[in-house]
């Protein structure tokens, strides 16, 4: 007996994230024909361009429009259930998240097999689905039929075509968000891109910061997407888990730049870091151009001065009071004696008094200071240093977007930032051609 897919049949055989991800997709397409046709013409599309690519003879794809449709489906189905719903042409499917080159041909292989999803149409063709959703998992053989269904093949001498078809589900998101029908199927497609945005939100479409719906994760594909068109060297851009994605500077007083999400404020940051090392502090003091400094009014800053131990690792921050920049580095201008590596009693009985008779520092508790560095340390190291911060708000994200600015307001604010230590013109040269200022 033919075991079709059933909606109201408990799914028992798996509780996997990627065996319930291709149950959903199929059973929309069983339960939505509008859906169903939306498939076959990405599929079909696809396999125009592999035929015209590959200038191959392969088996026609009908016009569905044309012809009454009649499809069936099942799902993690084995080899000997499979012979149920084999056609005369054969076509093996990926879906995945990338679009992503086969170099290996579709055969009959050795392996023992289980299909993610295979659907028989008009009983013209079979298409036989392998679902993985990141594409670094992609196994090529398992996009080849197993051993038992191969012998089947080849016994009753079905056409098995030989060039596997990619699709991705990025794309199918995006061709369900455009499809015109009946609520009833509005209400399936919600349902299943609910499931999906819960459980692989990184297969979602994330061309648009308003499509990522505050989900993090697809925030910060987003914002990686976004520095790749502009910067030249993909190498420079890097990402930090569950904080930003970064563009690698190695500039004498900063280091990087970094991108992030901040979902309590629903905004992008763009974040500067000066001073971060004792030889960037160094330089930041020296390179810093206050008239600059002061006119960035819009964004926020923070200048501070870092104890570290031995190691480079903070153990406290003393930070400097609201507008007052011009003493803070006027101080340091004519203290850079300070700057760097101090022994623990002339920081204890010299340096530390001095700062705390600064009236431009916030008030420093000496009691907690003192615990914060410990009893046995010998050294510590101070850092004048500085945390910068724009915040674009999501509703001006969405609106450069729509008016295809997005690119250049980041690129300027991350110019402009960097032109308190005169760095803008180095910035410029790590963009595309297209984005330089000449």
């Amino acid at each position: 007996m033919k075991k079709q897919m059933n909606a109201f049949i408990p799914y028992e055989k798996s509780t996997g994230h990627e065996d319930l991800l291709t149950r959903g997709f199929l059973i929309l397409l069983r339960y939505s024909s509008t859906v169903f046709y939306m498939f076959y013409d990405y599929l079909k599309e696809e396999y125009l361009k592999i035929i015209s690519e590959k200038n191959i003879s392969v088996p026609p794809m009908e016009n569905l429009f044309s012809a009454q449709l009649n499809y069936e489906l099942t799902t993690q189905v084995g080899s000997e259930a499979a012979k149920d719903f084999i056609n005369p042409n054969i076509l093996s499917i990926l879906i995945t998240d990338e679009k992503i080159k086969i170099n290996s041909e579709v055969s009959c292989s050795d392996r023992t097999a289980i299909y993610d999803g295979i659907i028989s149409l008009n009983k013209d063709w079979t298409f036989i689905i392998e679902n993985k959703p990141h594409y670094k998992n992609v196994w090529e053989e398992q996009l080849s039929v197993g051993k038992i269904l191969g012998d089947y093949i080849k016994e009753n001498e079905y056409t098995l075509v030989k060039i596997p078809i990619v699709l991705t589900w990025r794309e199918i998101f995006k061709r369900l968000t455009h499809l015109e029908c009946s609520n009833i199927e509005k209400i399936l497609i919600a349902d299943f891109q609910d499931f999906v945005f819960i459980k692989h939100p990184e297969l979602f479409p994330y061309e648009t910061f308003k499509q990522c719906k505050l989900n993090r994760q697809l925030l910060d594909l987003r914002i990686e997407r976004l520095l790749t068109t502009f910067i030249e060297d993909s190498d420079k851009i890097e990402y930090h888990g569950n904080w930003a994605n970064k563009i690698i500077l190695h500039y004498d007083c900063i280091n990087q730049i970094d991108y992030r999400p901040v979902l309590e404020n629903q905004s992008i940051a763009i974040y500067f870091a000066f001073g971060f090392k004792v030889a960037q502090s160094r330089a930041f003091i020296n390179s810093v151009d206050l008239d600059k400094l002061k006119q960035l009014s819009n964004y926020e800053k923070q200048l501070k001065i870092r104890i570290s131990d031995s190691y480079g690792r903070e153990i406290y921050r003393i930070y400097s009071k609201e507008g007052a920049e011009t003493d803070f580095i006027a101080f340091w201008k004519t203290h850079k004696n300070h700057i760097g590596q101090i022994s623990i009693d002339d920081f204890k009985n010299n340096i530390m008094h001095k700062l705390c008779q600064l009236n431009f520092l916030k008030p420093i508790d000496k009691n907690e200071l003192l615990e914060s560095i410990g009893e046995n340390r010998k050294i510590v190291r101070l850092m004048p240093a500085m945390d910068m911060e724009y915040n674009f708000s999501l509703e001006e994200i969405y609106e450069f977007e729509n008016n295809k600015i997005l690119e250049r307001k980041f690129i300027d604010k991350t110019s402009e930032g960097l032109s308190i230590i005169k760095k803008e013109n180095e910035f410029n040269k790590l963009l595309k051609e297209e984005y330089k200022k000449n």
